[in-house]
């Protein structure tokens, strides 16, 4: 009787206790897991952002006295913050320099009052937003709570005569 005692309460009795326990512990890990990856996406994206702006900021800074007219530096920022997030149209996220409708990415590029105490009266200032309507189209399905808008702005200073 003992023999058969010890194959009852032996080792094989246990072995669905591994399967609960693999079953409470998994959509911890999964969560966890899944935060990781979203939100290593948000940032890699909000940086981008940030980055385009940059770029559509320096790229209306360069420019010869030649090719100085404000439409000219307008379009060329644009595209710079257009070409600096290539990356997202490679994955399906569609940006313009116009706000068209289904685009997600927005870029606008406009002209601002300049701060009080100009040294130069001829100057413009303009400022870059790029911004991304990250909830409406998200690169992955949404399970945790995320931003609804990611932006990016720059603002540069222009002296449109020497």
């Amino acid at each position: 009787m003992r023999k058969n005692h010890k194959k009852k309460y032996g080792r094989h009795s246990s072995s669905g206790v591994s399967a609960v326990e693999f079953a409470l512990i998994f959509p911890v890990l999964f969560l966890m897991l899944y935060g990781l990856l979203t939100y290593s996406i948000i940032f890699a994206i909000q940086h981008s952002l940030s980055l385009a702006a940059a770029e559509g900021g320096r790229a209306a800074v360069r420019f010869s006295q030649t090719q100085d007219v404000l439409a000219t530096r307008i379009n060329a920022a644009c595209e710079a913050a257009k070409n600096s997030l290539l990356w997202l149209e490679q994955i399906g996220v569609a940006n313009n320099c116009t706000s068209g409708s289904g685009n997600s990415v927005r870029i606008d590029v406009l002209e601002k009052n300049c701060p009080a105490g100009a040294v130069n009266a001829n100057r413009h200032c303009l400022e870059i937003s790029v911004s991304y309507a990250y909830r409406t189209h998200p690169v992955i399905p949404v399970l945790l709570p995320v931003p609804a808008n990611l932006t990016g702005q720059s603002f540069t200073q222009i002296a449109l005569a020497y």
